[in-house]
């Protein structure tokens, strides 16, 4: 009985691969949210030099946003989508929207940006310039060459701010056209800015990458706050059955590239040349003040924050019954 309507700025999360279903409407807003239109022709120009059939298809997507000439901001076309979209009419409506302006390149408009940071033009331009020259999964681990983890802090909080305007006008304009409006934020990851070595969130569970925003607001919403763990595998139950299914530990999992290693395993690394990387697929519990990291190519577990194997802490988990648990909710790594 409800009309469903999905809005993804996010390519993942598309038709192609079939988000869509169950939608009534899905609409895909896939172009780049920047101002600085020379940078993005300057990149398109790098990319279709590469003869390479992936980065051209990049390079002529880029072209193709500079010169379309419509709006690149993806919360402002979410924003006019719903507007058309999303009416009182008989039917209830359920609307799924995945913005993605917290993301790499970390690019808002300035007057945003601004509120962090001097000169954000020239910083956005300059973060731009490495987040598509830069080579992954490098990245992952040095950050930029160009910004300082304090700069990349900045701009990503320029582009939160940012977003929370467009989500306190969109929770206004639906509060006003719709009754009993449930409107619930939450995220997929959150991020890293050096912490542990890490930047971004394409290098493993650690809690900035794993800790993100509930929120849940509306007509008849208690003022309440959970401080148990919440699973994102939960809400749900949240949306559906208005109940709160809290627990001691909730679980995780992550596929993508490790921390950097030695060449050789008994050297030291001290020449950025001799570092590499490798794929694998990471899975954990997490409790209130305790992790435990199983990875697809370790032998033991892995204990964070401080990175600590698990048989110097063994007193923390009972390793074989979490093992079996995580196999069981996870699965295993093939």
């Amino acid at each position: 009985g409800y009309r469903t309507v999905g809005i993804s700025a996010n390519e993942l999360v598309c038709k192609d691969l079939n988000f869509d279903k169950g939608f009534e409407s899905f609409h895909e807003v896939f172009n780049f949210d920047t101002e600085e239109s020379e940078v993005l022709k300057e990149a398109a120009i790098d990319k279709i030099k590469d003869f390479d059939l992936e980065t051209l298809k990049d390079g002529l997507n880029f072209l193709y946003n500079k010169f379309k000439g419509n709006s690149t901001r993806g919360a402002e076309n979410i924003e006019r989508i719903v507007k058309d979209e999303i009416k009182n009419e008989n039917s209830p409506n359920f609307l799924f929207i995945n913005y993605t302006e917290p993301h790499l390149p970390y690019s808002s408009p300035k007057e945003f940006a601004g509120q962090f940071t001097d000169n954000p033009e020239e910083k956005i331009s300059r973060n731009m310039r490495d987040h598509y020259n830069s080579e992954k999964p490098e990245i992952f681990y040095q950050g930029f060459p160009n910004c300082t983890d304090e700069e990349l802090v900045d701009l990503y909080d320029g582009t939160i701010r940012y977003l929370d305007s467009k989500l306190e006008s969109l929770y206004e304009y639906l509060n006003e056209e719709l009754d009993d409006l449930v409107f619930i934020v939450t995220s997929d990851h959150g991020e890293n800015f050096g912490e542990h070595g890490a930047y971004f969130h394409q290098c493993g569970i650690w809690e900035k990458s794993i800790r993100v925003p509930l929120i849940v607001a509306g007509d008849g919403v208690p003022d309440h706050k959970i401080k148990e763990n919440f699973s994102l595998r939960n809400l749900k139950d949240l949306i559906l059955e208005n109940e709160i299914k809290t627990s001691e530990t909730v679980y995780a999992e992550y596929a993508g590239w490790t921390k950097m290693k030695p060449e050789d395993p008994e050297e030291k690394i001290e020449d950025e040349t001799k570092r590499k990387f490798e794929y694998n697929k990471t899975k954990a519990v997490v409790g209130d003040e305790k992790a435990l990291v199983k990875n697809s190519e370790m032998e033991d577990f892995q204990f964070i924050p401080n990175q600590k194997c698990y048989s110097e802490q063994g007193e923390c988990f009972d390793q074989e019954k979490l093992e079996n648990k995580l196999d069981l909710i996870l699965g295993d790594f093939d």
